[in-house]
Parts: C-alpha cells; structure tokens; sequence
C-alpha cells in the first residue's frame, strides 16, 4: 500500500489499533467457554455471568457472537471524563494520567459494544473527542519548548505521540545541525617553544633584513658580510679592493702605508 513518506517513521492508525486490542478488559460471560492455551497468552475458563479479565480482542470476537457483555473501563464513564476534561482545562502545563491506549480503547468501546456504555454514546463520543482536542492543543503549545536535546511528553497516549514525532523528529534534527554550524572552532594559540613554525623563524638571519632591526653600531663586522663562516674572506677582499683603490682601513694589523 502505497503511503505518504512521513507515516513510514511512524504506525498507522490501524497499527496502533491492533497494538491496543492486546491490553485486557472485564467481559461478563454469558455462555460458558473452554481455557485455551496461545503462544502470547493463555484464555482463562469463562463462566457465565462471572467477570472474566480477557484481551480485548478477544472480548471483541466474544461480543460479535453476542456470548459476552463488555465492560467499559472506570475512566470512560460519563463522570470520570468529565473530570479528565476539566482537569485539562485546569492545567495548561500538564496532562491527566489516562490509559496510554486510551484513544483506540474508547474508538474499540464506541464502535464494537455502544450498548454496554453506561451513558448514552454520543454523550461519551462527545467527552472523548472535547479531551482529544485540549490534549493536541497542549501538545502543539509544549513543542514550542523542544530543543535538540529531548521533549518531555509525561501521560501522552499512544496515538498523541505517533501524531507529534515526524515534526518533533525533524525539528530536533534542524536543531542539532543549526547548533553544529554555529560552533566556531576556536583558535590555537603556540608560545615561541611551543610552535614548530615560529623556531624556524627565529633562526639567526644575516644580511640587510637581519640589519634592519638593529643598530649599526651594535652590529658585528661579521654579520655585514653574510654567513660567519665567510666573513673573514670578505674581509680580506674588501681590504684588497681598498688596497688597489690606494684605500686603507685602520686595522691593527697594517701600518700607515698599508703593508705589514
């Protein structure tokens, strides 16, 4: 079957309703049946006019063959909805403890056994449909409060949830990918012995860069002339072109005439 791309994340409706008719519920016999044994669970011997506990949809199969009277839950009679209902409108920041399959469970009741509700069913369709609509109008409200981190959702039913996770889903997920962008990577900072770069530059430098940032008269002779390991032969070419110019340095080891 072919379905929106959304309901693939989460159950149908229908799903949630075949989830729901495994919770249990009071049957009043009305013909004697058998203890049967199943893989899940095992029925219990049915005893006419005696409460029995059994699966719901086995209480469904039993009241389709008119062998059993349902017995509605405490909480989907007219009185106890009231209550629900008003406890809703009381507190805009929280939820009554309800059945968790209380939706399909009053949809199953409504629809399969109207005849064995206390109150008149439209009455209690009424109740039911006035809880939903609080309920899904706080749930909108609270997910104003979502973050990437988690949602709280105390005392939502079954079906409430499954309506609210593709959006809560895909609004976590935009989250987290808005708080990763805006991460910035923050800047290393090297000390001079910490970075590799920096003691590469602080490499000794001769020549006129290396000149620039210090005084001439602090500056060694060597240090003119390039590399230490050749300013000595600088020295003496310099001396020589001096020589042959009629030039001469003072320097220890020349007289007034430039010889030895």
């Amino acid at each position: 079957m072919s379905v929106p791309e959304e309901q693939l994340e989460t159950f149908l409706p229908s799903e949630l309703h075949f989830l729901a008719e495994n919770e249990t519920i009071e049957v009043l016999p009305r013909r004697p049946g058998d203890p049967v044994k199943l893989a899940g669970t095992d029925l219990p011997l049915l005893h006419p006019l005696r409460k029995q506990r059994v699966p719901l949809w086995m209480a469904i199969t039993l009241k389709k063959q008119q062998r059993c009277q349902l017995i509605p839950p405490d909480w989907l009679e007219e009185s106890n909805l009231r209550r629900i209902l008003a406890f809703e409108h009381a507190n805009p920041n929280a939820f009554s403890d309800v059945d968790f399959h209380w939706l399909e469970i009053a949809q199953i009741v409504l629809t399969t056994a109207p005849d064995d509700l206390t109150s008149p069913p439209q009455v209690v369709r009424n109740l039911v449909r006035d809880i939903r609509e609080v309920r899904e109008q706080k749930s909108r409200q609270g997910m104003k409060e979502v973050n990437e981190n988690m949602l709280q959702m105390d005392r939502l039913g079954a079906l409430e949830i499954n309506e609210m996770r593709p959006f809560v889903v895909e609004g976590m997920e935009e989250m987290i990918k808005i708080r990763k962008a805006g991460k910035k990577e923050e800047p290393v900072i090297y000390s001079e012995s910490d970075n590799p770069e920096d003691d590469e530059d602080e490499e000794t430098t001769y020549g006129e860069e290396s000149l620039l940032a210090v005084p001439s008269s602090q500056v060694d002779s060597s240090m003119r002339y390039g590399n230490p390991e050749t300013s000595e032969r600088q020295r003496e070419l310099s001396q020589w072109d001096n020589h042959e110019n009629g030039q001469y340095e003072q320097d220890p080891g020349y007289d007034a005439d430039g010889y030895l």
